[in-house]
């Protein structure tokens, strides 16, 4: 997982945990600090001077990096299952924690976050985006769950689209949402009705689709 916040890259490198990386100039990036205690980190979030980190071993991390050369950490809470994704928006950050879905957390005061409302998805909340206070959840066999968070303490689900394979990664611009769905490769949706979503389109990958981003109106796949 990799967020990029000014000329700042947080690189989430599962057992290598948070990598943070100078970008300011890209032909020469240059790591600057690190975060690794005892952890497996998988998602990635920023927001200000906060880092948000799923951790397999550790649950819900919060890290400030106010000094991105010493990163420290501000709050850890464990969470039932294996946190393997999370996003940041507004005062709320929203963990996918597979088995124990989709777990939101107030952040309004970073030291002390608070978990606030949870939706058990019925497969495994493997990662999650959210726009306009509607979160999508990649949930492995069951594909991707729409879920209302307006309000965040009683998530309710919207609509649901069979993927065919397996939904690993979502990312969502505009009107659209982007799968990664293992090995039926990318998934394209169309969301304009989050009630009723349809699959418009797809792209077979050679290998198994894991993780995507958009961005500028590209689509990035790890596939492998």
């Amino acid at each position: 997982s990799v967020v990029v916040s000014g000329d700042i890259a947080l690189i989430g490198d599962g057992p290598r945990g948070l990598i943070i990386v100078d970008i300011s100039n890209p032909e020469e990036p240059e790591v600057i600090g690190s975060f690794a205690d005892e952890c497996i980190i998988n998602g990635v979030a920023i927001d200000g001077e906060s880092a948000y980190l799923s951790d397999v071993i550790g649950g819900f991390r919060v890290l400030d990096i106010s000094d991105p050369e010493n990163p420290r950490q501000l709050a850890e809470i464990e969470t039932p299952d294996v946190a393997q994704d999370v996003f940041v928006s507004g005062n709320f950050a929203y963990v996918a924690d597979r088995l124990s879905g989709m777990i939101v957390f107030d952040i309004s005061d970073p030291s002390n976050p608070e978990e606030v409302g949870v939706y058990n998805s019925p497969g495994e909340a493997m990662s999650i985006a959210v726009e306009n206070n509607i979160a999508y959840i990649a949930d492995e066999i069951d594909g991707l769950q729409i879920v209302s968070v307006r309000r965040p303490e009683g998530p309710s689900r919207y609509g649901r689209l069979d993927t065919e394979g397996f939904a690993y990664g979502v990312a969502v611009s505009g009107n659209y949402a982007f799968i990664a769905d293992g090995s039926e490769g990318l998934k394209i949706v169309n969301i304009s009705d989050p009630r009723e979503p349809e699959l418009i389109g797809g792209f077979d990958t050679p290998e198994t689709s894991y993780k995507v981003a958009v961005s500028d109106g590209l689509i990035y796949l790890a596939d492998g």
